[in-house]
């Protein structure tokens, strides 16, 4: 398990991915947040395939947040 625990946002609307970064930002916690761009990139996140296949730098989200 990581040191830090990490929160996949999966979001196409920018304008939401900015206001989630703002929050993490203001919260001290900006280092948790890891965005993609859809759902299918979430799937693949979660399932470690393709680029998200290093665990150490894309490590198992303890929360998903979709639209």
């Amino acid at each position: 398990m990581t040191e830090h625990p990490t929160v996949l946002l999966a979001e196409d609307d920018e304008n939401d991915v900015l206001l989630f970064q703002t929050a993490f930002e203001k919260a001290g916690v900006s280092k948790l947040l890891v965005c993609v761009p859809d759902g299918e990139d979430a799937i693949n996140y979660l399932k470690g395939v393709g680029i998200y296949s290093n665990r150490i730098q894309y490590p198992l989200p303890c929360l998903l947040i979709t639209d």
